[in-house]
């Protein structure tokens, strides 16, 4: 059978801008959100998601995103020194457990901000 998620049918039937799955994800995980800026940050991605709405390049985003590896703590990193070389030298801003853990867009110190 076909799974129907949620976010589908608010898209398409009610015409309702919905997060990606990503954005859902990183919002229910940042532990950078706090009272003080979560409406800061849902105005935030209620835009972005006004932008994407029509992209067909969020289907195939999401299901990569879906079938990725996510650690959920720095243990659990398989190369982290890797990662890190990389988001210094700009090569790959895309590191999928950084919210996880808590960490830093440069992956330094942890985040304080979503």
């Amino acid at each position: 059978g076909k799974t129907v998620q949620i976010s589908e049918i608010s898209s398409k039937k009610f015409g309702v801008p919905v997060m990606s799955v990503k954005a859902l994800f990183n919002f229910v995980t940042d532990k950078s959100i706090t009272d003080d800026n979560i409406d800061h940050y849902l105005e935030t991605a209620e835009q972005i998601a006004l932008q994407n709405q029509e992209k067909a390049e969020n289907t195939v985003d999401t299901e990569v995103f879906k079938k990725s590896y996510i650690p959920r703590v720095l243990d659990e990193v398989r190369n982290f020194e890797q990662d890190l070389s990389k988001v210094r030298c700009g090569e790959d801003r895309e590191v999928l457990y950084r919210e996880v853990i808590g960490l830093s867009s440069d992956m330094r110190t942890a985040s304080t901000q979503p």
